[in-house]
Formats: structure tokens, sequence, C-alpha cells
């Protein structure tokens, strides 16, 4: 099906480890390649901010679990 095709397209998209991988070479490249140092400024708020968040959702998905619904039926396992 399409539509859930697209649908774990997006749910990977949103996970935090590709944000990790790819903010960590673009850090790698911004200070090898000696940017301007705006641009250096700028990614590294963006940086701190993504990895704050990151650290933020995760705390308070393990702080705050809730059970799944009755109705949810796990017809996404193949």
């Amino acid at each position: 099906n399409s539509i859930q095709f697209f649908l774990k397209v997006v749910e990977y998209a949103v996970h935090g480890f590709q944000w990790i991988i790819v903010s960590s070479i673009t850090a790698v490249f911004d200070y090898s390649y000696r940017w301007n140092e705006n641009v250096q400024y700028g990614l590294l708020v963006l940086y701190i901010g993504a990895y704050q968040d990151l650290a933020a959702v995760g705390t308070i998905k393990i702080l705050v679990q809730r059970e799944r619904p009755v109705e949810n039926v796990d017809d996404q396992v193949y």
C-alpha cells in the first residue's frame, strides 16, 4: 500500500538518529572547511537546539509511557 510506505518514510525521517548523524557530519565539514563565522555560529545554535529537543523528547517519552489502546491492531508487522 502506497500510503503505508509514505507513512513509514515519514516515521523514519523524523526519527532523532538521522538528525544526530547529519548534524555531526555537517559540523565536521563546517569547522574543517572554515565556513563563515556567522554560519558556524548559526549552525552551532541549531545543533544545540536539536540535541536539547531530542533529549527533552526522549526524557518525556521515558517518563510518560502510555499503554497501547485495545483497538490498536498491529497490522504494520509483516
